[in-house]
């Protein structure tokens, strides 16, 4: 009887099965990770735009309320104003579009609520976007109505 060589140095097909579930498996995991770090990231990037937006929109109030001495709301418009210069900015928001213009140009978009009201000496304004909480502040003039 001839003794049976075996050659013991090759994979079987079961090992090779084995490494490509495990190989599979890996990747799932990867792939999902990655998945959701770049949902993450672009959430992120668009709340941070909305703020951005937010923060510039009372920036440019504020700074036009420095200059001026009153303002009027009508309707969805609000014009600040000083005796020598009647019309300083004009604020208006596009409640269709979600925008807000300054002196007709866009300054900000995806804006749920814009409210600026008269107190005493200044204007509170309520801004909100369409993705996060409304943002509330008072503003006062410098000098008297």
């Amino acid at each position: 009887m001839r003794p049976i060589n075996r050659n013991e140095r090759g994979m079987t097909l079961v090992e090779i099965l084995a490494v490509v579930v495990i190989g599979a498996i890996i990747m799932v995991f990867v792939t999902s990770i990655l998945t959701q770090s770049v949902n993450e990231q672009k959430r992120q990037t668009t709340n941070n735009k909305e703020i951005t937006e937010m923060r510039y929109v009372l920036k440019l109030i504020t700074k036009d309320m420095r200059k001026s001495t009153s303002f009027v709301k009508n309707g969805n418009e609000t014009k600040f104003s000083t005796p020598a210069n009647p019309n300083i900015a004009t604020y208006k928001f596009d409640e269709a579009n979600h925008l807000i213009t300054r002196n007709d140009v866009v300054i900000a978009s995806n804006i749920d609520i814009f409210s600026p009201l008269p107190i005493p000496a200044g204007v509170e304004i309520e801004i909100k976007s369409l993705n996060r909480k409304p943002i509330k502040t008072e503003l006062y003039f410098r000098s008297g109505n």
